[in-house]
């Protein structure tokens, strides 16, 4: 069960040590940013709240059937909340003072009634605007879409030329001890679970 718990949460956290040992910032779209999350906490939740779904002796009761009926549901419920998110994008291993100057130069060229006010950015002539929040732990910037319900045509194909911009970005290495602290804490919060669980 702790191999279960543990093991997708390390893939996923090995994976975000490798997108900031690029050399270049890494645009990932709102739709697969949450499902490698969503698979990186998979033993956690079904150690969790994926209890409340399937009692967990019935893993044991009803075997290989269990496993591939919760895979399912799990698949089902992620991909459904994914789809809610594609609007959105995020940009691992970058400096905003760096990426969103080029940013806005392309969108610049794209639209010409392009605008960048603050943490706005906006293509006025095709009907786009994020807003463009820093996070606290690391060195990533995401783009929230002002209306995420409204599915514009021009999304994907401004995503993918954002995403050859950045392969073309140089990024400073820097420190990553976000990750770190971030894992240390997912560890302990785990190990004081087993505690309480072993306890009671």
């Amino acid at each position: 069960m702790l191999a279960l718990a543990l093991l997708p949460l390390v893939a996923y956290f090995a994976f975000l040590t490798w997108l900031h040992h690029r050399q270049t910032p890494t645009l990932l779209n709102g739709s697969l940013d949450f499902t490698l999350l969503s698979w990186g906490l998979f033993g956690l939740i079904t150690l969790g709240p994926g209890r409340l779904v399937i009692p967990l002796y019935l893993f044991t009761a009803w075997g290989n059937y269990t496993w591939i009926f919760w895979l399912f549901f799990y698949f089902v419920a992620t991909h459904f909340f994914a789809s809610r998110l594609a609007n959105r994008f995020v940009v691992y291993n970058c400096r905003r003072e760096l990426v969103l100057p080029a940013f806005f130069t392309l969108a610049k060229q794209i639209d010409p009634k392009a605008d960048w006010s603050g943490n706005v950015l906006a293509l006025h002539g095709l009907g786009l605007q994020w807003s463009v929040l820093n996070d606290r732990l690391g060195n990533y910037l995401l783009f929230v879409p002002t209306n995420p319900y409204n599915r514009n045509p021009h999304q994907e194909k401004l995503q993918e030329e954002l995403k050859n911009l950045c392969r073309t970005l140089e990024t400073p290495k820097q420190e990553l001890r976000w990750l770190w602290k971030t894992f240390t804490f997912a560890l302990f919060a785990f190990i004081i679970a087993l505690l309480i669980k072993g306890t009671f």
